[in-house]
């Protein structure tokens, strides 16, 4: 089989077009060559519910009957968890 990439993308903020926008605008993009092979790593974190930051950080619903330090470890396994894999990071402020 040939070499296969697969490419993520996913975006946060606003565009400006209500008031109070903000200023940022993020796009984000994973790539990751299919012939890296990664399940060891994903075994670690496959039984966390959500890989969204902010709930983890905010303690909302399923975080919100957890304590801190639970938390934090979560999020401290996604944080290496990208790590690991996509170490190469790229910002550009247009």
């Amino acid at each position: 089989m040939g070499q296969v990439l697969s490419i993520f993308i996913d975006e946060s903020g606003d565009v400006g077009f209500i008031k109070d926008a903000s200023k940022y605008y993020i796009i984000t993009f994973i790539m990751h060559n299919q012939n890296d092979d990664i399940k060891s790593n994903i075994e670690k974190i496959k039984d966390y519910p959500i890989f969204h930051a902010g709930p983890i950080i905010r303690r909302e619903y399923p975080f919100d009957n957890m304590e801190m330090k639970d938390r934090k470890k979560i999020f401290q396994s996604i944080f290496m968890f990208y790590g690991v894999f996509f170490g190469k990071t790229v910002t550009k402020k247009v």
